[in-house]
């Protein structure tokens, strides 16, 4: 379900959408959620430059603005976006028996950090094969940058990754790593 809105020339401008992911039975998984989107400006290749996204899950609101323009190649596929993300989480308190009056929402979780993601490269199949993301949190920053090449089987399907992940406070390292991911496998 979802509703859509256009600016004068046409672009997309506002969309409104409801999901609702349901197991065959409705047993195991039946979870719906609200995902509202504004794209603030195009350039003038009509790509997006800056949106903001709302989403609504229960009692957790994801909200993600874009605080930089996005840039794209020349082949118009996106090579960096600047992104503030906030989450808000909110709770009904417990009622003690007998309580008789308004009850209201308590907020639990009100936690705001930036995800930066530049130099994303392409093979010529357009699928991503390196980038680099800095997530600033608090005052704790973590960069992860692809040290080789994702590569990808003739599905399209990664098959392949290295990453490292560097995480400073005040220009510190305190943690760095290296993921690798090797020989990926899929069912049929």
């Amino acid at each position: 379900l979802g509703s859509r809105t256009y600016d004068s020339f046409g672009r997309l401008k506002t969309t409104n959408i409801t999901v609702n992911e349901v197991d065959p039975g409705a047993t195991i998984l039946n979870h719906t959620y609200t995902v509202q989107t504004t794209i603030n400006n195009y350039n003038s290749l009509n790509q997006i430059t800056r949106q903001n996204t709302v989403t609504t899950d229960n009692g957790l609101i994801i909200t993600q603005n874009d605080i930089g323009d996005r840039t794209y190649d020349s082949f118009g596929r996106l090579l960096g976006s600047n992104v503030s993300v906030n989450e808000v989480g909110w709770v009904m308190p417990e009622v003690p028996p007998g309580f008789i009056g308004p009850i209201a929402p308590v907020k639990v979780l009100d936690h705001t950090y930036t995800v930066q993601t530049t130099g994303i490269t392409y093979n010529s199949l357009n699928q991503i094969t390196g980038q680099t993301t800095v997530t600033a949190d608090g005052g704790i920053t973590t960069t992860q940058k692809d040290i080789n090449n994702r590569t990808y089987d003739t599905l399209g399907r990664l098959t392949r990754s290295k990453f490292s992940f560097v995480e400073t406070s005040g220009g510190v390292i305190i943690e760095e790593y290296i993921i690798e991911t090797n020989s990926i496998v899929y069912n049929t």
